[in-house]
């Protein structure tokens, strides 16, 4: 499976060899630094749309609050916490 995992860079480092050890493909979407980073949104977006993840992991609220009420296709959705999970009811 290919998951798309949202989270500050500085925090993915073990993501990647986490998903893999389950037999996954991890891509880590990090959509902050200071400043918002709305070109990476923007793609981030349209490869959710084309079909290209069968996951979605949000790891923080706030990258669900700037991409779930852009999406207009919705693969399996992962939440992690519930202010999270709250975000993307």
């Amino acid at each position: 499976m290919k998951i798309a995992i949202t989270r500050l860079e500085n925090k993915a480092a073990g993501d990647r060899a986490l998903c893999a050890a389950y037999g996954h493909d991890c891509y880590t979407v990090s959509p902050l630094r200071a400043e918002l980073r709305e070109e990476r949104i923007d793609a981030f977006i349209e490869a959710v749309h084309r079909g290209e993840f069968d996951c979605l992991f949000f790891a923080s609220a706030l990258p669900a609050e700037l991409i779930a009420p852009r999406l207009e296709r919705w693969p399996r959705v992962i939440a992690i916490g519930p202010k999270t999970a709250e975000v993307l009811r």
